[in-house]
């Protein structure tokens, strides 16, 4: 028997909190790596609306690495889809909470995909993986960042778990193909 989906989100919900405790007491709710920081203002661009913004007049104070400054108009050099998650946050004031849901969705969601790839693994085995997966250090300290790294491995494995759907020998929607090529096209962005 493998883990039921009370014990899937109650697993999210836990590691939810988690993440957004390390998410607010380690890293301050704050972006801290430069990557992490021109990650934040393309949100917050793209929440207010704007794909780029004017140079400010004084230019030197401005210009910082991984942004790109074409004379009047400065972009950052990240793909659209870490910073369009991130402006979802943006939209609410707190860009911190998105590496945190992104993990809780990841950890459900490689709880499912347990259930595809060891279907006859004990309830305490599932149970033990998932605990590690989503207890993992790497694991915990990403999903607390602002690293769209958090979110490109939710829509992967939420991928994942839609291509074992459509490839099961009793499952005939191609709903799950659909929603598989979605979230790839969605963390290759």
């Amino acid at each position: 028997g493998v883990a039921g989906a009370g014990c899937l989100t109650g697993a999210g919900r836990v590691a939810l909190v988690l993440y957004g405790v390390i998410s607010l007491s380690v890293f301050s709710g704050r972006p801290l790596l430069i990557d992490e920081i021109v990650q934040v203002l393309q949100a917050r661009w793209y929440a207010a609306g704007m794909l780029s913004v004017p140079v400010p007049p004084l230019r030197e104070f401005f210009s910082i690495l991984h942004l790109v400054d074409i004379g009047d108009t400065v972009y950052s050099q990240f793909p659209a889809g870490g910073p369009a998650m991130l402006a979802l946050g943006s939209l609410v004031g707190a860009e911190w909470i998105v590496g945190p849901v992104a993990g809780a969705v990841s950890v459900v969601l490689f709880g499912l995909l347990l259930r595809h790839l060891e279907p006859d693994g004990s309830r305490r085995w599932h149970r033990a993986a998932v605990g590690l997966f989503a207890l993992a250090p790497f694991a915990a300290f990403m999903f607390g960042s602002h690293m769209n790294h958090a979110t490109a491995l939710a829509w992967l494995l939420g991928a994942t778990v839609a291509l074992a759907r459509a490839t099961e020998a009793d499952e005939s929607s191609p709903a799950w193909g659909l929603l598989a090529g979605l979230a790839l096209g969605v963390a290759a962005t």
